[in-house]
């Protein structure tokens, strides 16, 4: 949030805008500082949108707020790119070699939808940088949830703190088979301990005997 302002502000500046000061505040000269309604009031359309950035030329406040939610709602290419599978190696849960740690499979009919959960502990005894993001090649019919879930990026707690929540969504929008994505929980400073997740969207019919290390279930 901290991080989210501090670029709002920057971004304030660089567009020009000047903020009203409140009613009754200082100036840097210690006069006191009054404005008019007419002068602080931003003008608007019939419907009661906001048109000062027609009349000023430049961005208005809700449109930088809505740019910082934007880049905060992706990962930067960076980041993006750290998201790659593992290679496979033993997993003893599945007794098989894997590049995963665990396996969903979301079913649903071609026009509906199905979600689950994916709970990630945090493994360590101190506070580290994670970073939560698909692989390129993941498609596109499955997303995180992002109201619903923790941040893709920041600190984990210390083991035993609170885990990082991610509701994954499965939705066809009228495709008929199979799809796959791969999500990536990385730890850029450990490595090692990264997890990765299958998640295999199928409508109803198109594949049922596909294996899942957990159950899911469609909406509703």
């Amino acid at each position: 949030m901290l991080r989210a302002t501090a670029s709002l502000l920057c971004a304030v500046q660089a567009s020009g805008l000047v903020l009203s000061p409140a009613r009754g505040a200082r100036g840097v000269d210690g006069s006191l500082c009054r404005a008019s309604a007419a002068h602080m009031a931003a003008p608007v359309d019939d419907e009661g949108n906001s048109v000062m950035e027609a009349v000023s030329g430049g961005p208005t406040l809700q449109d930088l707020y809505d740019q910082v939610g934007q880049e905060a709602s992706q990962l930067s290419a960076e980041k993006q790119a750290m998201c790659v599978l593992k290679k496979p190696e033993w997993n003893v849960n599945k007794m098989a070699l894997s590049a995963t740690d665990e396996d969903f499979v979301l079913q649903t009919s071609s026009m509906g939808d199905a979600t689950c959960e994916i709970v990630i502990d945090p493994p360590f005894n101190t506070y580290e940088d994670y970073v939560v993001g698909f692989t390129a090649e993941s498609s596109d019919k499955i997303s995180i949830v992002r109201e619903e879930s923790s941040d893709i990026e920041g600190r984990t707690e210390r083991r035993g703190g609170e885990p990082l929540v991610y509701k994954i969504k499965y939705e066809p929008q009228g495709q008929e088979g199979l799809v796959v994505a791969h999500l990536c929980c990385i730890y850029p400073e450990e490595k090692m301990y990264s997890k990765f997740y299958e998640i295999k969207g199928v409508t109803d019919g198109a594949a049922a005997d596909l294996d899942a290390t957990r159950d899911s279930s469609p909406d509703a």
